[in-house]
């Protein structure tokens, strides 16, 4: 929608100058810059969302260390031995903590030298 024109007398003359008050522009410039606004918040907001979750999963897999040298123990210090037991049985449970898996594998080993 276009405003109406404006004459204006300029100097004492009667010569009229056109000026369109484009409305719709500014209207369209702030609509704009609302969308930028707010997209910029949406991806903070996706930002510190997965933030966040790093750090929950960064503390799911923290080790434990009374478990991590009985495991070693049971395994005459064989760390590549002990990984590699943990990395097998998170494959065959997935979902849960690294303790879990870490007291899995001493069960399982435990079991396996009961036989």
């Amino acid at each position: 929608m276009q405003s109406p024109l404006i004459s204006v007398e300029v100097n004492g003359n009667n010569k009229t100058n056109s000026f369109q008050f484009s409305e719709t522009k500014q209207n369209m410039e702030s609509l704009i810059a609302f969308i930028l606004f707010a997209s910029l918040f949406f991806l903070i907001y996706i930002f510190v969302k997965e933030i966040k979750k790093q750090k929950k999963t960064k503390a799911k897999y923290k080790l434990d260390t009374g478990l991590n040298k009985k495991l070693l123990t049971m395994l005459s210090g064989d760390e590549k031995a002990a990984l590699r037991l943990i990395r097998n049985v998170r494959q065959n449970n997935p979902g849960k903590s690294y303790i879990w898996y870490q007291e899995k594998v001493i069960r399982d080993l435990e079991r396996d030298r009961r036989c």
